[in-house]
């Protein structure tokens, strides 16, 4: 619909990295490298969130996240003034390709400018950015701390439009941390509800990698 109504040059690359995001999560297709976008004229006065989104289809369409790609991500974090909103979309892509060792690198670096800022866009923003910090201290097999994380997360008052795509960060999140403390009973619920999203939403990606930290 948009593609038609519209002649807007961030509408139509809205739509263009949308359609990736769903080809990625859904598994529509292996080679997400051949998928197109042209990134149009006037990109760097669009919305910080768009160009997020932008950097985060970059990390989820190719194998490997580039030190080419990291570098630009961290530059463009420098020159922005609204941090918080331009890596919204960029932190759920590092959670789920587990690029976790750049991702503790950017919330150290701009921890201020994120996690203790007044400006949050929404509960949403503050979700992403605390599951994230699991995330990291997951990896650093602090699971105290990464519970901790989880806990400050209140699901009922993210954004509906994206209450599903973040409870499903959110649980497969205390999955792993339910995996690698052993807790069966808890691991078994959260997979559970990992299932029934995926129903939903369509978005087997998250099934895929919950298969891995699944108790027997």
């Amino acid at each position: 619909l948009i593609n038609k109504k519209s002649d807007r040059n961030s509408d139509l690359f809205f739509v263009s990295l949308l359609r990736l995001y769903l080809l990625f999560y859904t598994e529509k297709t292996i080679d997400l490298a051949k998928y197109e976008f042209q990134v149009p004229k006037g990109f760097e006065t669009f919305y910080p969130v768009l160009i997020g989104r932008y950097y985060g289809c970059l990390i989820l369409k190719f194998e490997r996240l580039e030190k080419k790609l990291k570098q630009q991500i961290l530059k463009l974090c420098e020159g922005s003034k609204k941090i918080s909103r331009l890596l919204e979309e960029i932190i759920p892509a590092l959670i789920i390709k587990n690029e976790i060792s750049f991702l503790d690198q950017i919330l150290t670096k701009y921890y201020e400018d994120i996690i203790e800022s007044d400006q949050w866009s929404s509960t949403t923003t503050n979700a992403i950015f605390i599951i994230g910090l699991a995330c990291v201290n997951i990896d650093k097999n602090d699971f105290k701390v990464a519970t901790i994380n989880l806990s400050l997360i209140d699901l009922k008052k993210v954004e509906l439009s994206y209450e599903i795509y973040i409870s499903l960060f959110y649980f497969l999140t205390s999955l792993k941390i339910s995996f690698h403390k052993k807790l069966k009973a808890q691991n078994r619920l959260e997979f559970s509800e990992i299932k029934r999203l995926v129903k939903i939403s369509k978005f087997t990606k998250f099934k895929k990698e919950a298969d891995k930290f699944r108790l027997s």
